[in-house]
C-alpha cells in the first residue's frame, strides 16, 4: 500500500482475511478497516481503526506505521 500499489494491497489484504478462521475473524477490526478505505467507504475504515486502537497496545513503531498506513488512505 505505502508502495502505491492499492490493488494489490486489497488482494494480499482479502486473502489474509479469508485464511483467518470463522472464529477469530471478529479479531481483526485494522483488516477490515484497511479493506473499508481501499473501497472508498471512510466512516466505516475510521470506526475500524480506532476500535483496533482501542483495543491494541501499539508499540511506537506500530503507531507509527498505522499513521502511514491512514494518512496514505486519506483518513
Amino acid at each position: 500500500m505505502l508502495s502505491g500499489d492499492r490493488e494489490g494491497a486489497r488482494i494480499d489484504a482479502e486473502r489474509a482475511l479469508a485464511c483467518t478462521p470463522l472464529e477469530w475473524r471478529s479479531r481483526s477490526p485494522e483488516t477490515r478497516a484497511f479493506l473499508a478505505a481501499l473501497a472508498g467507504r471512510t466512516d466505516e475504515a475510521r470506526r475500524g481503526y480506532d476500535a483496533y486502537q482501542s483495543q491494541e497496545v501499539l508499540t511506537p513503531a506500530d503507531g507509527a506505521r498505522l499513521s502511514r498506513v491512514r494518512q496514505a488512505l486519506g483518513l
